[in-house]
Formats: C-alpha cells, sequence, structure tokens
C-alpha cells in the first residue's frame, strides 16, 4: 500500500514522492482526439475525509463526452477555483466520473468505515479530478463499500446513473418519502445509462412505469425490467400509444426532449412533474457567461412553467447527480437482493480510450453502460 506523509500545512501526499501513475488527461477543448495518456504524481489528500483509491474500472458518461469539447467550462472552471483557492489550472484535466476499486489510504475523518483494501465504489464530483487514471481522490460522503455480488467493472457503471436517477426521482420528483407517492411515471430513454437504473428503483417503490426506448432494445428491457409497458419512439403509432396511456404523476425525461411535448400527459395536479436531465445551465452559462445565462436559465424554467401549468397544472423541473445521504448503501442493498443491477454495454481495456471514445459516440439506441478496464484482475 502506498503510505502517506504530513508535509506542514500542506495536504497529504503519498510519502512515494516520485511514484507516478498513467491517467488519460484532457489537454484542450477539441474533443476526444485531445485526450493523451501521460504520467504524473500520485495524488493528494486535501480534505481529512478524502480517500486514495486504486481504480480499477471506470465508466463512461455524457457528461465526458460533452466535456471533452468544453461543456460546462465555465461553472466547473468557477467552482475548481473556489474550492482551490483560485490555484487550479484548467487544463490538463482528467475525466471520468464512476469508479471501483481498492482503498489505498482513507483520511482520518473516515474512521473506520474505510480501510485499506477495501473494494469500493463510487462517484466524483463533475469539477473534481476524474476516474480515468491508476487513482483518484474521492470523499467519503459518494463512496461506498462494493457490493460482494458485482464485479468491479459491473460495479464502476453505477454510481454516477445510480446517483443521478435516485436525486431526479427520490429529491426532484418527490416520489420517495411522501405521503403520497406517485404511481405512474413515464420514463423516456429508459435503456441508457441512466434510464435502466431508473427503471428498477422505480420498481423497487413499486411504481408503474411506462417505458419509452428504440426498438432495437424494446424486448430488452419488456423482459429484463418487465415495466408496465413498453413503447418504441420508433413506432408510427408511437404517440397515439402514447396518449392513451396519458395521466403520469412523473414523467423522467433522460433522452433530451422538449418539456411541451409531453406536459400535456401529466396529470392535472400540481404535485405532477415533468423532469428533465438535460438542463440548460451548464450550455447557458457557456454561451452567456455565469449572470447573463444564469438569468436565461430562470426565464427559460418559469416560461416552461407557465407552459405547463396552462396545460395539465403539472410543474417542470431539472434533475441533476447529487450526492444524497444514504443513496449509495441503500442501491448496494437493493444489488444484493437481485432488485438492481448495472447493465454493461461493452468493456474497453486502459489503453484502447481511443476505441471506447469512438464506440460511444458512435452506438445508438443505448443499451447501459460503455466501462473501462483500468486495472486487470490477477
Amino acid at each position: 500500500m502506498l503510505g502517506l506523509m504530513s508535509l506542514g500545512s500542506c495536504p497529504l501526499r503519498p510519502s512515494c514522492l516520485r511514484r507516478s501513475f498513467s491517467a488519460w488527461r484532457l489537454t484542450a477543448f477539441e474533443g476526444p482526439a485531445a485526450l493523451t495518456l501521460d504520467r504524473q504524481e500520485v495524488p493528494v489528500l486535501r480534505q481529512p475525509d478524502d480517500l486514495l483509491v486504486r481504480v480499477h474500472a471506470a465508466s463512461f458518461n455524457p457528461l465526458d463526452t460533452a466535456m471533452c469539447r468544453g461543456y460546462g467550462r465555465r461553472v466547473l472552471s468557477t467552482t475548481r477555483c473556489l474550492s482551490n483557492n483560485g490555484t487550479v489550472e484548467e487544463l490538463p484535466m482528467i475525466l471520468g466520473r464512476d469508479f471501483a476499486g481498492t482503498v489505498e489510504y482513507a483520511g482520518q475523518g473516515c474512521g473506520s468505515a474505510f480501510r485499506p483494501g477495501d473494494a469500493v465504489y463510487g462517484a466524483v464530483f463533475p469539477a473534481s479530478s476524474g476516474t480515468w487514471a491508476d487513482y483518484v481522490v474521492a470523499s467519503k460522503y459518494l463512496t461506498h463499500l462494493k457490493p460482494a455480488s458485482l464485479s468491479f467493472e459491473a460495479a464502476a457503471a453505477l454510481p454516477y446513473a445510480g446517483l443521478t436517477a435516485w436525486s431526479a426521482l427520490a429529491i426532484t420528483a418527490g416520489i420517495v418519502g411522501t405521503t403520497h407517492q406517485p404511481r405512474r411515471v413515464l420514463l423516456l430513454g429508459a435503456s441508457g445509462g441512466v434510464g435502466h437504473i431508473a427503471l428498477q428503483l422505480l420498481h423497487a417503490w413499486d411504481c408503474q412505469v411506462v417505458a419509452v426506448c428504440s426498438s432495437a432494445n424494446q424486448e430488452f428491457i419488456r423482459q429484463q425490467f418487465k415495466p408496465s409497458h413498453t413503447l418504441s419512439y420508433q413506432d408510427p403509432n408511437y404517440a397515439q400509444n402514447l396518449s392513451q396511456l396519458s395521466g403520469f404523476d412523473v414523467i423522467l425525461d433522460c433522452s433530451g426532449q422538449k418539456a411541451e411535448s409531453f406536459t400535456p400527459l401529466l396529470k392535472s395536479s400540481p404535485e405532477a412533474c415533468f423532469v428533465s436531465l438535460d438542463s440548460p445551465l451548464l450550455s447557458s452559462t457557456d454561451n452567456q457567461g455565469l449572470i447573463r445565462g444564469g438569468l436565461s436559465v430562470l426565464s427559460n424554467l418559469i416560461g416552461s412553467n407557465v407552459k405547463a401549468l396552462s396545460t395539465s397544472g403539472g410543474t417542470v423541473r431539472w434533475g441533476y447527480f447529487g450526492p444524497v445521504p444514504g443513496a449509495l448503501g441503500s442501491m448496494s442493498q437493493l444489488v444484493e437482493q437481485n432488485r438492481l443491477k448495472p447493465v454493461i454495454d461493452r468493456v474497453f481495456d486502459f489503453q484502447d480510450m481511443p476505441l471506447a471514445m469512438k464506440h460511444v459516440q458512435n452506438r445508438g439506441g443505448q443499451r447501459g453502460k460503455v466501462v473501462l478496464r483500468v486495472k486487470k484482475e490477477e
């Protein structure tokens, strides 16, 4: 294991200061072609609640490929500067949000929750240094012991998508922890990374789900997850079939649809809502700056809700990745109960990043997650 030493008031760094590790780093906002495999020093632990994790597997999220071209640059760069006293450089950066691996060192604030050698999985914030590397610094609040029934590759496919789905459904839509739990849910993009996790969570929460996906994935979704109804958006009768099933408590959009096309399908209730994972916050601030972009986003949200209230009585909301307390632990329990299983589209070896990125960009009708095998098991 790597030992750590205190450098006075400096952050904790592995004692073997000359030891380096491999990482795929983005050197320019010019797309995946700007990713290079480099060597760098083992990262430091800046907080007592941090963990140093040897990454065995990571995964790909739409945010990662978008960030390759500078998506979210203004907000994320500002966040990095604020959290690092204004000393952080924008580039190069390491992308990747999910990880599964083993603990090398646990900060003092982690107590006895994590010990060196523990198999763990978790996620890092978009503004943090990522997981496409041999090592990552992770917060104990976004890390959990890996379910024994999952391989490292399968575990790496769950955290970021799972926490996004959980946050959108439980917090934004209020499905969990409310007196009158919504029961009928329309899920758009049911076969994708977030969608197939959301579908399983909704099933575990006893919701009636209408799942929408491509024709190629329709039978897969029907057999694997057994929603109440499965519709293909490629079916010529899709709109008609969907309208016959209207009256939803919640519509979760994982595929970037326009809210006004679906809010008429909501129940006539102020508690009914359309939740989109395609918030314009980052793109608006990229194009217009933090202040003007933020005001534009607020105006957009108000306008969408005025339309929704006038047509259905429901509301439009945006869902985000969030560190929901206890969510990873609850998902781990569902995994061990065989009620939640991440689907892997394909696994690529660490050195095959260019092939992996090409696959991620070109695949249509997504089915689960694409995973990066960082460390081969011995």
